[in-house]
This record gives structure tokens, sequence and C-alpha cells, in this order.
């Protein structure tokens, strides 16, 4: 039974409280006993639910008899989880929104929302094949398969998943960020895809999609996720490779309807873990927006966003993970960037790409970031051929009318590719960059009032930049400046400094 003590109070303890408040020094033990529950009566832990096939008024604890709904799925577990619940939902389109809200997790209780993924059909080629070969991540090029028996359409795959289909890494799956006739580009770390390995084109079939009546309707959101509180053992990362510790999501797509302005995913005052999850924005707000919560894992995850707003913006979240994720979009000439964190002390941005399909404004706007860091599998930015003002990695802000945001991380291999200036070190703010790739770039490295940048490895200009470093507005060069002098620091009045 999902029962937790706090929600039982038994009649004979009842009886036993009456008899001792009316002066009874050894009340009689009354002869039976009723237990009164503030939660449903639960013997159920697994639930099936299809759009198509189901019923509401099935149980729902059998994929033959699933129900039709995820909120008659949601009425079955109660808001104290003590126990693991799984809700498998099947491939086709759920249109309602979906609210998670007054949710208290204890003792590893958790609520696993599990999609479906179907095949692929690509307009040229294969949906399946076999690996020729694997390259890593480099500064530079995501990692790529290479299937010489392939004839793909360039560009068509863009978001959508590859799965292995053998090998010790069979049924992981990995966001495609490219793709020509015979390379297949994948964002983060896939080694599990190796030389002979066999895979599949799939993507998301299970799909959130409430059709709107109006824009506005569900402007908190498609899916929300609102205070709720993971007690046990603390709320941190979720670990969806089994049962999720709160909330966990698997294999599912929210994708706005029409041209509506709404967040996918709204979250307040609340922990969850996605793991390959893809939301697709319309126009205007993000994507996804979260405010206040312990923490959020994106695990693998696609972010699409067309509107003019950040895809993707968290404020006052402790412990961010964005590991393998794509990140998709334009923000017009928004200083929010089309990725933008605030108020976070842990942010991983490892193995990621973000990239931007116009011409103005920033890829990524990190402000009172204690520490966030990008390590060997990368961070990959990436602006529109012809870009116009635009930023790549913004750390931090000019401080203003005495108003400071400062922000601290580390990149162990990082690209900037088509961007104004590739990284911009504000007020108060310290970036530690190894391996650095910068590609048509106005400005390599922009240091301002002081700010502080730490570049011991090796930095690469593809194409000639009118300048590799701007301190205070001052041109430098590394090879000739930085590297000349001893020691290795740059420095001026305003205490900026760039270091070897």
């Amino acid at each position: 039974m999902a029962i937790t003590p706090k929600d039982i109070i038994t009649f004979r303890e009842l009886w036993k409280k009456i008899a001792l408040a009316a002066g009874q020094q050894n009340p009689t033990e009354f002869p039976f006993d009723l237990f009164i529950t503030t939660s449903p009566l639960v013997d159920v832990f697994t639930f099936y639910v299809d759009p198509t096939l189901g019923n509401d008024a099935n149980r729902g604890d059998d994929s033959l008899a699933p129900k039709r709904t995820i909120a008659s799925a949601l009425a079955s577990i109660p808001k104290t989880v003590s126990q693991p619940y799984t809700i498998n939902l099947a491939a086709g389109t759920y249109a309602e929104q979906v609210v998670l809200e007054g949710y208290s997790f204890l003792g590893g209780g958790g609520i696993t929302f599990g999609g479906t993924t179907i095949a692929v059909t690509p307009t040229t080629g294969n949906s399946t094949g076999t690996v020729t070969s694997y390259t890593t991540a480099t500064a530079g090029v995501q990692p790529f398969i290479i299937d010489s028996g392939q004839n793909l359409t360039s560009g068509e795959l863009k978001g959508k998943l590859i799965k292995a289909t053998s090998g010790g890494s069979s049924g992981t799956h990995w966001v495609i960020y490219d793709n020509d006739a015979t390379h297949i580009y994948v964002v983060g770390l896939a080694s599990g895809l190796g030389a002979g390995i066999t895979y599949a084109i799939v993507d998301h079939g299970t799909i959130i999609k409430p059709t709107l009546a109006g824009d506005g309707l569900f402007a908190n959101g498609l899916l929300q996720i609102r205070n709720c509180s993971v007690w046990y053992p603390t709320p941190t990362v979720i670990d969806l490779s089994g049962y999720a510790n709160g909330f966990g999501f698997k294999y599912l797509q929210v994708e706005a309807a029409g041209t509506s302005s709404t967040y996918c995913l709204k979250m307040l005052n609340a922990s969850a873990g996605f793991l390959v999850c893809s939301f697709k924005q319309k126009a205007g707000l993000q994507a996804v927006h979260a405010i206040s919560c312990p923490s959020i894992s994106f695990n693998k995850c696609y972010f699409n966003g067309t509107g003019t707003s950040s895809v993707i913006s968290t404020q006052y979240t402790p412990y961010i993970i964005c590991g393998g994720c794509y990140i998709y979009g334009k923000s017009g000439s928004s200083n929010s960037g089309l990725a933008y964190f605030d108020t976070t002390a842990a942010l991983n941005l490892n193995g990621t790409v973000i990239e931007k399909n116009d011409i103005a404004g920033r890829l990524i706007n990190l402000e009172n970031v204690a520490g966030f860091q990008a390590q060997s599998f990368g961070l990959f930015l990436y602006g529109k051929a012809g870009s116009v003002a635009t930023l790549g990695m913004n750390i931090g802000t000019v401080q203003t009318a005495g108003v400071l945001s400062t922000s601290t991380g580390s990149a162990a291999t990082l690209t900037v590719t088509n961007c104004t200036t590739g990284v911009q070190v504000n007020t108060g703010s310290v970036f530690d960059m190894n391996t650095v790739r910068f590609d048509t770039v106005g400005t390599g490295v922009s240091v301002v009032k002081g700010g502080y940048v730490h570049a011991p490895g090796t930095v690469t200009f593809i194409t000639v930049p009118t300048n590799e470093i701007l301190l205070d507005g001052t041109a430098y060069t590394f090879t000739g400046d930085l590297d000349s002098a001893t020691p290795k620091v740059l420095f001026n009045n305003y205490g900026s400094r760039i270091a070897r």
C-alpha cells in the first residue's frame, strides 16, 4: 500500500486519546481497529496510458487496458509519494495540459513518466545502419559516426535521435546535431557508437501537445511542475537509470500548438530530471522556464525555440545539469541570450551544443553563476553565418549604477563559430578556458572592467580575427603580446587581466 505513517490515524489511537482526555487513567482497549487515511489506497505502482486506445474507467495497471489521459493516471497516485511509480505513455499525441503540483517525495519515492520512440523514415538513405567509424569530440567538431553504406539528405536529421541497437550501449540514445550523406554528428559523448555497432534513427513518439483555444490559455506551461518537495535523500541530481526520486521524464516531447505564446515546460519550486526529452516552442515565451527549483537535470535533451525570448531560462536554481543537450533557436537582439542562467551554484554544460539561427543577440548568458563547467566533451557555440553583434558567451555583467552580476567557471574544450565576439568576461567574473577554437569571429576574448581570464591551453583561430584579445578596448594578441609578457599576464588600470 502506498501509505506513509504520517497519513494514518488508527481508531484505537483516537479512542485512547479521547478516553485520556476524558480523565480515564487506563482506558479499555477498543475491541477492533479502523484506519483513516488522507491518501488513496493504491496497490498499483505501474500505470499505462494510451491516448487513442485507452479508457479512463480502466484501472490502468494492464498495458492491454490502459487509461486514456495522464491526468487519470496521476489521480491514482497519492500526493505524498513514498514508493516508486511509473506511468508508461504509449506513442501518440496527448492533447492535455499536465500540471504536477503539491507532491511530496519521501524515502526514495518518485514518479517516472516513460514515453516511446518511433522509427524515422529519411527522404534518402536508410533508417538503420552499421557504424563504419566513430570520431570523438575535439575543439571544433562534435562526435560523429561514418556509415559508408548510407546516402542521407544533408541536414534532415537535425534534432532527431540515433539509437544503438547492438553492443554494450544497446538501447542508448543520442541527439543528432547535423548530418550529410554518410556522416551523422551527435551531441555529447557517444563512444557506444563504435565501429561495427548497429543503429536506428528514431524520434519522439510520445507528444504532449494541447490544442489551444487561444493565445495565453496555457501561458503557465503545457507541462507545469510547481511546489513539490523531495525530502530524501537530497533534492539534487535525479537518477533516471532506474526510478526517480522526485519526478523523472524519459522519451517525451512537449510541443506548443500553432503559433501560441506559451511555455513548453514551466517549473517553480520543484526538482525533476529529463532524459532524451524534447521541448519545441512556437513563439514568444521560453521553451523551458524554471524559477527557484532545488535542482534540474537535462540529459540528451533537445530545446527548439522560434520566439524572441530565450529558449531555456533558469533563475534561482542551485543545481543544473545540461549534458549532451542541443539548444537551437533564435532570440532576436535580446540580451538574455538563447540560453540564460541566473543565480546558480553549479551549472554543468558538458557536451552541449548551442546554435542560433538569427543574426543578433547572445548564445549563452551567465549571470550570478557561482560555478559552471564544460568538461572534456566540450561546449560548442554556433552563431549564424553573417552574424551582426552576436556574442557567443557572456559571463557576468558590466557594473553600472552599483549593480553587479559576477560568474565563475571553466571550459576544458570550447568552440565558438560565427560570432562578433567569442567570449566576454565582465566586472569581477572569472573564466578558465583550456583548449579553445575560434572560427569566424571579430574578437576572440573581451575582458571588461575587472574581469579575469586564464587561458593556459591552446587557443586556435581558424580565420584571422580583427582582435584576438580586447582588454578594456585595447587590442592584444595571444602569441605576440600575452606569451611574450613576463610573467604571461596582461592587465590594466581597471584590474582587468588575461593570463596564461
